[in-house]
């Protein structure tokens, strides 16, 4: 069974639907750290539906979304955990080191938050630990970046809320 792994960083304004507070623009954002996100979101006020789930769909704030990751191949790490530290090494080397100023800066305008997102599906018993590099985690706690860990059993498909957004979904 193919396993799904990857890791979501994302930036995003904090709920405000009486607009009190600054929000950016996503595509200002993509200019900014010169990386093409996997989904963004325009704050609007005058979004007339019910406040869904925090992202992607909440229309009261901005956010913008980065992913990387795909199958995990097991012939060339033998466990999901060497995997996910591929995948944090990546993100730390395009975004940590080079890029952290400008995160910082991003969330001083607009009081913006940062997740780091990581997800397996498929996962069944193959995961009982993941570890994140001291330097990386030093790095995330610079630029206070929240850190979530989601395991799942089954493969997406038995997920229906992810089924349904773009983020999840690879060709």
């Amino acid at each position: 069974m193919q396993q799904k792994v990857f890791i979501t960083f994302s930036i995003e304004t904090n709920m405000d639907p009486d607009n009190q507070f600054e929000h950016f623009d996503p595509n200002e954002i993509t200019k900014i750290l010169q990386v093409q996100p996997i989904q963004t979101q325009s704050y609007d006020l005058e979004c007339k539906e019910p406040p869904r789930s925090r992202r992607p769909g909440n229309p009261w704030c901005s956010s913008w979304i980065y992913r990387l990751g795909g199958y995990y191949d097991e012939e060339q790490y033998n466990h999901p955990d060497g995997y996910i530290q591929h995948l944090l090494e990546q993100f730390n080397e395009q975004f940590l080191t080079v890029k952290q100023n400008l995160i910082i800066d991003i969330q001083n305008r607009y009081n913006a938050i940062c997740y780091l997102e990581i997800y397996l599906f498929s996962a069944q018993d193959s995961l009982t630990h993941v570890s994140i590099p001291s330097n990386i985690m030093k790095s995330l706690l610079t630029v206070n970046c929240s850190v979530d860990i989601y395991t799942h059993s089954q493969s997406i498909e038995h997920y229906p809320r992810y089924e349904q957004k773009d983020m999840y979904k690879f060709k």
